[in-house]
């Protein structure tokens, strides 16, 4: 048996997000998932537990575009929050493919890749078995 995980889909799109929490399902069974609609949403739920380093998500699936606070906000606000020993693996997942965006996230050391929506069951089981 696997051991818990927690995984995070921030994103604004409800349909992007209950087909990567489908995909994610039949990929990792065991895995707990926590659905976020913005970036705002995500610090709000990640400040009260801050203390609880394993009630946080090990796997974040993080949108650019999003209203209140967007990718780069939430990283941001992620980072001053300073969370002890919790070190979450982040990948971007944008509709985006512009040069921009994809420099933009490699400006971020806590980023470990920029995926291309529609996510396929291939890439999610490859980000699964490196976790």
């Amino acid at each position: 048996m696997k051991p818990p995980m927690r995984v995070a889909i921030i994103d604004d799109n409800q349909v992007y997000r209950f087909i990567a929490k489908k995909l994610i399902q039949r990929a990792a069974p065991w895995a707990t998932l926590i659905e976020l609609h913005d970036g705002q949403q995500a610090i709000d739920f990640m400040l009260p537990r801050r203390d609880q380093p394993s009630e946080l998500p090990g796997l974040i699936l993080l949108d650019i575009n999003m209203p209140n606070l967007n990718g780069w906000q939430f990283l941001d606000e992620l980072r001053k929050i300073r969370i002890a020993t919790y070190r979450p693996t982040i990948y971007i997942v944008s509709s985006s493919n512009s040069p921009e965006d994809i420099d933009a996230a490699a400006t971020y050391p806590e980023i470990k890749g920029y995926l291309t929506k529609p996510l396929q069951m291939t890439v999610i089981e490859g980000l699964l078995a490196e976790l």
